[in-house]
């Protein structure tokens, strides 16, 4: 049995951002590789653009696999079922 109250994930991370040659099969230029990185976990990718355009994609990636971990937040809103 696991105690969720000692569960405690580590966040995920920019390792690393690095300019690259494109990935196999892709067309054009300015193509930059990142890790992120989650204790032993690594995420690979790559993405085209400039290197500002492509940090706050992966910092938004970032975020929202971050908010993940906390789990839903309460966006629905709720009504009591009466049967009539």
């Amino acid at each position: 049995m696991t105690n969720n109250a000692l569960w405690n994930p580590q966040p995920y991370k920019l390792k690393l951002i690095q300019r690259t040659a494109p990935p196999t099969g892709a067309r054009g230029s300015n193509w930059y590789f990142y890790e992120i990185a989650q204790g032993d976990n690594t995420i690979h990718g790559y993405r085209q653009g400039s290197l500002e355009a492509v940090t706050i994609s992966v910092e938004e990636n970032i975020a929202l696999l971050n908010q993940r971990q906390l789990g839903k937040r309460g966006n629905a809103h709720l009504k009591k079922y009466r049967p009539k």
